[in-house]
């Protein structure tokens, strides 16, 4: 399984099958069957979505984990999030199963988002996907009209 994980300000650090780094095997002629799956695998591993990880922080967690679950798109608030590592895999779920043994490992409420801003959201059933609150603009009282005007 490949796995690519990246802290903050770190370079971004790749484990392929044979272990051999995804760069050193563009760069080398490194053994590899030359099937045509071979190839589809490969290049399946070399453009795999990258995952940007957002922590829920700890004051938010708990109330986060006794709420009830509610089915449909979660709303979150970026207020509620410290950013994470980045990291790369096939799904959130690749991207969960990568992590789960490490320090780094997702918990309940954490989110990852990809490249495109697409947010999942880690509950006890699994990921669901969210979106970031967007708070309605505010009309000035001014603009508002207070009964209809009569056009004549």
């Amino acid at each position: 399984m490949s796995r690519l994980l990246q802290k903050a300000n770190e370079p971004m650090v790749s484990c392929a099958p044979g272990g051999h780094s995804l760069k050193a095997r563009q760069g080398m002629a490194l053994p590899h069957n030359q099937t045509f799956h071979s190839d589809l695998f490969w290049e399946r591993i070399e453009n795999m979505p990258s995952y940007q990880i957002h922590r829920m922080k700890d004051s938010h967690r708990q109330q986060f984990r006794w709420a009830p679950h509610t089915s449909g798109i979660t709303i979150v608030k970026l207020k509620d999030y410290e950013p994470g590592s980045k990291a790369e895999g096939a799904s959130p779920y690749a991207v969960w199963l990568a992590l789960r043994e490490t320090e780094l490992a997702l918990q309940v409420g954490d989110l990852v988002e990809t490249d495109a801003g697409e947010l999942r959201i880690l509950k006890y059933i699994g990921f669901e996907e969210a979106r970031w609150y967007v708070a309605e603009p505010v009309v000035p009282a001014a603009l508002q009209p207070d009964s209809p005007v009569e056009v004549t």
